[in-house]
């Protein structure tokens, strides 16, 4: 079960704001700054009119030219003299082909990631990494586990999906027929039963040894099963949005 609330421009900056990101910027501006500082130092005295002996201004410059360099763009309107500037910057443009390449990508998932809400949860993969609301050593709990998501343990369903509504976790695991039966009994709530199923297991009655009631048990299950009241009852106390009306009658 997700939630349907739609995603908030704040959530879609989040993979923005992530440490991982923020690290990345951080050192990817600070190479910059060591990469101008050096040619700087390099071309300053025999090089003054492109880089200026004045420190600030002249590192300025020097990051300018270690930034067109870095996104191909390569004005031309600095360019360095001296042997160990073009060492650097050749150096540098070496560089700037993987730094390129890896930033690239790394904005390309961050734009990714913003634009995933819980609503893409669809299958049991794309629970990993997630935060998923579980009831406390149920089948649900273990295999939220096994699928590498981050567990929110719970004592009941009621507990589970009261974090899903107030976002403190993206989905929860538990029993579909619960579920569906939860979802139609609070209809009002943000909430939705995702097409993921995993692990199918049946119900079943448990009897005394030699019960009487067993074999006419048997028989009326046998009857409803194949006459399709089994799915009218289901239909109408677990109404499945995710099911086909050709499913629901098999």
């Amino acid at each position: 079960m997700v939630s349907t609330h739609e995603t908030s421009p704040l959530d879609r900056l989040k993979p923005f704001m992530s440490k991982a990101f923020g690290t990345a910027i951080v050192l990817l501006l600070a190479l910059l700054a060591a990469v101008g500082t050096l040619v700087w130092l390099a071309e300053r005295r025999a090089n003054a009119e492109q880089f200026s002996k004045t420190w600030l201004p002249g590192i300025g410059e020097g990051i300018w030219l270690a930034l067109v360099t870095l996104t191909t763009v390569g004005y031309g309107d600095r360019v360095p003299v001296t042997p160990v500037g073009r060492m650097v910057v050749g150096v540098w443009m070496l560089i700037s082909m993987v730094t390129a390449s890896t930033l690239t990508a790394g904005m390309a998932t961050a734009f990714t990631l913003s634009q995933i809400t819980t609503q893409g949860i669809e299958r049991p993969e794309q629970l990993a990494g997630r935060t998923v609301a579980v009831v406390e050593g149920t089948t649900g709990d273990h295999f939220a586990r096994s699928v590498g998501a981050r567990v929110l343990k719970t004592g009941n369903l009621a507990a589970a999906i009261d974090h899903v509504v107030a976002k403190r976790a993206e989905a929860v695991v538990f029993d579909r027929p619960a579920l569906l039966y939860y979802a139609s009994e609070h209809a009002d709530l943000p909430l939705r039963v995702a097409a993921a199923a995993f692990q199918p297991q049946n119900y079943g009655f448990a009897l005394n040894p030699g019960n009487t009631f067993l074999k006419d048990l048997d028989f009326t299950l046998l009857s409803i099963a194949e006459t399709g009241t089994v799915g009218k009852l289901r239909d109408r106390w677990m109404p499945d949005p995710t099911e086909s009306s050709a499913q629901r009658s098999e």
